[in-house]
């Protein structure tokens, strides 16, 4: 009986040591996901931001919950893999996260904090867990992807053309019911009203929509590779064709008198693409399903569970080596939440307000009424100046200023909104002095009622720069070298009615070499 009754007490102390573990563990993976959050909380803001104020981007909202269900959905598997600590690696994979965060804070570019959020979280998964466990997850946390606008630079050389034949396909198919309709690139003109397929509205932006729902659907309900291309690439042609139904149902409705452009309860905006882009890959993914149980006996999809792996493990694996590696984990994230809060020193002021700028600039004079709406406008920025300017010969030219005192994602000197200044623009050399010439962009800028002929440029630094992604760049190594994020957008319009080409002359471009010389006045 005393021999039973000590192994009875040991058996006791054993539950009592792995429940103690267990809590522990608790706390330790609570702190961490709490510094975490705490470190990337003004990224997950900025992304909410996005999702909210982008239509093409409100799957974001939906994107973190349905990675934590892929993830659930394979706990059975995750239970069977010991945790495996592969601390250089992981330490290096977060250390890259930490560097893709100071750029992206730096520079204001949400889809750098956003990336770095996710390599955050496999390099955490490594450090922790291991390899084998990264890999299980690795759908779920490459999916996070969708909620960052990484896209978008892929998408925006195919707006354009989208745009474009979209507004054909939708004339082809207005004149085939018999209206009388003329096709002037993106715009549609009827005799009673001209559309215009905008950039917002080619389309091409709610395909990540249609694509961010039908990843995770393919992953959960079908097993061959052949499948997930039909199905993606069935919800994709459909969400097109989706888009080119609804810009001639607009047009008909419009035929017809209707008081809302967009149809009843504003139906057909944009987001009507994503949603019969949904209702596609929910239809196509049923016959695919049925499909691949007729061929494979009925046999169900994949489970990651079926992944080969260590018998189911108890507390107990979390030993000393867990304990280090979450400890570099902690320290990791705090040094860097503490550089981050120290590098940046606030917004900068200009050294003097444009209400001081020259009212005369060479041949040219300020004139008595001031500049038009100008066809262009950064909504965030701090400083404005707006002018219209004359010379002797009874021409105008306009010149339009925005500084920001400090930028932070949605409020950038370059951001997908400057886009439009560059799509139909070529860079440019000008001599400004002797011994200095400068590169700005050279173009054309039209909407409904306007067409001008615009030069512009960006100022960092006291630097002119004409291409976008130099000024980015710039923008990060300030605020990385100098802790400060300021920076300008200078653009000099004329107009130029019915004109599609050509460039300003000799007396325009002394007024670029006048501002250019002027600006360093006011710009710090």
């Amino acid at each position: 009986m005393d021999a039973l009754e000590v192994n009875a007490r040991a058996g006791n102390e054993q539950v009592e040591v792995t429940s103690l573990t267990s809590q522990w563990v608790a706390v330790c993976l609570g702190l961490l996901i709490g510094i975490s959050l705490l470190l990337y909380a003004r990224v997950l803001r900025d992304l909410a931001d996005l999702w909210w104020t982008r239509d093409d981007y409100l799957h974001g909202f939906l994107i973190l919950p349905l990675s934590l269900f892929l993830v659930w959905t394979r706990r059975a598997a995750l239970r069977r893999l010991a945790p495996q600590p592969a601390v250089p690696l992981g330490l290096a994979v977060m250390l890259s996260a930490a560097m893709l965060l100071l750029l992206g804070d730096a520079g204001g570019i949400v889809t750098l904090t956003g990336l770095s959020l996710i390599a955050m979280i496999a390099g955490i998964v490594l450090l922790l867990f291991g390899v084998a466990v990264l890999r299980a997850v690795a759908f779920p946390i490459a999916y996070l992807g969708f909620m960052v606008p990484v896209l978008d630079v892929v998408l925006e050389p195919l707006r354009w053309p989208s745009q474009v034949l979209t507004a054909r396909m939708a004339v082809e198919a207005l004149q085939l019911l018999g209206f009388a309709v003329l096709l002037d690139r993106q715009y549609i003109v009827l005799p009673w009203v001209t559309l215009e397929v905008a950039t917002v509205c080619s389309g091409v932006n709610y395909l990540v929509s249609v694509a961010a729902v039908g990843l995770p659907l393919a992953w959960l309900t079908l097993r061959k590779s052949s499948s997930w291309a039909a199905l993606i690439g069935g919800g994709l042609i459909i969400s097109v064709v989706a888009n080119w139904v609804r810009v001639v149902l607009i047009a008909v409705l419009s035929s017809a008198g209707a008081p809302v452009l967009h149809g009843p309860f504003h139906l057909l905006q944009g987001m009507f693409v994503a949603w019969v882009g949904y209702a596609a890959l929910f239809a196509v993914n049923s016959g695919l399903v049925r499909l691949e149980r007729r061929s494979s006996g009925g046999d169900s999809p994949r489970s990651l569970a079926e992944l080969p792996g260590r018998s189911a493990y108890t507390v107990n694996a979390y030993t000393v080596r867990w304990y280090r590696s979450w400890s570099v984990a902690m320290v990791t994230l705090g040094v860097l939440a503490v550089y981050l809060f120290l590098y940046d020193r606030g917004p900068v002021a200009l050294k003097s307000g444009f209400v001081t700028f020259p009212a005369h600039l060479g041949a040219w004079h300020q004139s008595a009424a001031d500049a038009s709406p100008v066809i262009f406008r950064v909504e965030e920025a701090d400083d404005e100046l707006l002018r219209t300017y004359r010379n002797d010969q009874d021409r105008t030219i306009h010149l339009y200023v925005a500084y920001l005192r400090s930028q932070r994602q949605g409020k950038e000197v370059v951001d997908y909104r400057t886009a439009r200044l560059h799509e139909d623009a070529e860079a440019v050399k000008i001599e400004v002095a002797p011994a200095r010439s400068i590169s700005v962009n050279r173009g054309h800028l039209r909407d409904r009622q306007r067409n001008q002929r615009i030069v512009f440029w960006y100022e960092i630094n006291g630097r002119v720069l004409a291409d976008r992604y130099q000024g980015k760049l710039a923008s990060v190594w300030q605020a990385i070298s100098r802790g400060r994020t300021n920076g300008a957008l200078v653009v000099v319009s004329q107009d130029a009615p019915g004109q599609t080409g050509g460039g300003m002359g000799a007396a325009e471009e002394a007024f670029i070499r006048d501002v250019v010389s002027a600006l360093p006045s006011h710009l710090p």
